[in-house]
């Protein structure tokens, strides 16, 4: 009699997913490994998000990471959206469409501002992460941001000339005034 002695390599399963928008160097599901197989897995994630973690058989931060295929394992690749915060100030009197404080927005989210002067006041323009002296602005959120939209008093130059002898209160000249102030002049 001929006895055969059959024997067959050990493999596991390697389920590979992800969490949130990126990718892995490996297709995510299913992935058949011979036993003691080292596989290398990179998490890779897509514009406007981060990487996270891996879960699961892999508890690692790094990005980049090896297993040993020694048991079926499964493991996570795990991505978050990428958020930054838009502070927005107002110096003045005057108000701002999305109102003052700090605002927190994905990544690459385009944002419009508009400032409105109070009666009485003008708009100057924006300081900070912003210099334009529009009053709507497009905001692309690509980084944390501080802008500060910027208004003065509306003035106004009063001049009295004195013809022949005499004094006034105000003073002869030139005198600034904010709008809406009422000047009494005597003569």
């Amino acid at each position: 009699k001929n006895i055969i002695a059959n024997f067959s390599r050990i493999r596991y399963f390697l389920t590979i997913g992800t969490k949130g928008n990126g990718t892995t160097n490996l297709i995510a599901g299913r992935n058949t490994y011979d036993a003691g197989t080292i596989v290398s897995i990179t998490a890779t994630p897509a514009t406007g998000w981060k990487f996270d973690g891996w879960g699961g058989a892999i508890s690692e931060n790094n990005a980049a990471v090896t297993i040993n295929m020694d048991s079926n394992k499964n493991v996570t690749a795990n991505f978050s959206r990428i958020r930054y915060t838009l502070d927005i100030n107002a110096r003045g009197n005057g108000t701002t469409n999305i109102a003052a404080g700090g605002h927190i927005y994905d990544a690459e989210t385009i944002i419009n501002v508009t400032a409105t002067p109070a009666a009485g006041w003008k708009f100057d323009g924006w300081s900070g992460d912003i210099t334009e002296n529009i009053r709507t602005v497009t905001i692309n959120m690509d980084t944390n941001k501080n802008v500060t939209a910027n208004f003065s008093r509306i003035t106004y130059t009063l001049s009295l000339n004195i013809r022949g002898g005499g004094n006034t209160n105000p003073k002869a000249g030139f005198q600034t005034y904010d709008e809406g102030t009422m000047v009494n002049i005597i003569a």
